[in-house]
């Protein structure tokens, strides 16, 4: 069970260094971390973006012209409780403020993000009170992070576990395009990709495990028999919203392979603010000439362009790696970005707080020193 928490459980007065030293050596109940859980309204938060300077112009350009219905969609979301979505916050007397928001991508897979703080104690509260949560829910089996590589501080924090720690946690790096649905639509259709069937599994896996690692594999539940994501899909649909995944493949029968992959991720739009949830992961078979590579690209991309509905995003995000990113000309693109995504399994969950603790504790210590000056 997922323990509940109101507003007025959580401690609003600066935790004394002694209870900050307690939850950086071990884990702590819940209520230790001066944090609370959906009690923050949406559009509070959203002040608290901009505020804080997470709603940075570009990103805010991004999401204006959908920014009514982002702010719906996590409302909805919110009443599922904790089933859905986590919006952590931190808040003392001394104006320390922290947010973070999880948001579950699989039956099993929850993403972190959005871990947004004004104070490196509050991000250090906020981020164990966050690990914290899922350590007690046994029904999580894995979270990942996404975040950009210019992040040097997340990029050697994560970097540093998966390096100690790689049969439990992955980080590998991509290009993400912004590709424009309507320049997919000009080419008319490709008769070579179908719709993944379970048949497929082992050469899917086989290109996965290629392209993406057997983390990802297990992350995004394609070893839980439920690719489209069904189960999670119902769990939406109870508050008005869906999440599921559509595979198309293309297969090379000559060698009894599959060729490339497009994994269409659908879910409530904004859910992340770059539209990650939305993203088409592009496995392409990395033995493929140039030629061959942008031939499978495209056919897959047309029959992503004629899945979606009228009142998607004018463009597709695409995950590929840089080899593939490669074959996209700039003027092709709305936007290019690079991002990490890091995984750790449930396994991890415990060395990962005692990384996490580790990285936080001199910085914590050089603030609570300054306070106490």
């Amino acid at each position: 069970m997922v323990e509940q928490h109101n507003i007025v459980d959580m401690p609003t007065e600066p935790l004394s260094e002694e209870q900050v030293s307690r939850l950086l050596s071990d884990p702590q109940p819940l209520t230790a971390y001066g944090c609370s859980m959906n009690t923050i309204q949406v559009s509070d938060l959203f002040d608290r973006y901009r505020d804080l300077g997470f709603l940075y112009p570009e990103k805010m350009r991004l999401l204006q012209p959908h920014i009514s219905r982002v702010a719906d969609n996590w409302e909805r979301l919110q009443q599922a409780g904790e089933r859905l979505i986590r919006i952590g916050t931190y808040e003392s007397s001394g104006q320390r403020f922290a947010s973070g928001v999880a948001w579950r991508s699989t039956t099993q897979g929850w993403v972190f993000q959005h871990l947004v703080s004004n104070s490196p104690l509050a991000s250090c509260c906020m981020g164990l009170y966050g690990l914290a949560n899922v350590m007690r829910d046994e029904d999580i089996h894995s979270i990942q992070v996404w975040f950009r590589p210019t992040n040097k501080y997340m990029s050697k924090v994560y970097g540093s576990f998966v390096s100690a720690d790689p049969k439990t946690a992955a980080m590998p790096s991509y290009t993400l395009l912004a590709v424009p649905i309507s320049s997919l639509r000009d080419h008319g259709r490709s008769h070579d990709v179908n719709f993944y069937d379970q048949s497929d599994k082992e050469l899917l896996r086989a290109l996965v495990y290629q392209t993406r690692g057997a983390l990802f594999w297990q992350a995004e539940a394609f070893d839980a028999d439920d690719v489209v994501l069904d189960r999670v899909d119902a769990q939406y649909r109870m508050v008005g919203l869906r999440r599921y995944r559509q595979v198309l493949v293309l297969h090379d029968h000559k060698r009894s392979a599959i060729q490339g992959a497009a994994l269409m991720y659908r879910a409530p739009l904004g859910l992340n603010f770059s539209f990650l949830e939305n993203r088409c992961d592009l496995l392409i078979d990395p033995h493929l000439g140039v030629v061959e590579s942008n031939r499978v690209s495209l056919a897959l991309l047309q029959r992503v362009a004629e899945c979606l509905s009228d009142d998607e995003l004018a463009f597709l995000p695409v995950t590929v790696d840089a080899k593939q990113a490669k074959l996209f000309r700039p003027e092709q693109l709305l936007r290019v970005q690079e991002y990490n995504q890091f995984i750790v399994v449930r396994e991890a969950f415990t060395r990962f707080y005692h990384h996490l603790a580790q990285r936080y504790e001199p910085i914590v210590q050089a603030e609570l020193e300054m306070d106490a000056s």
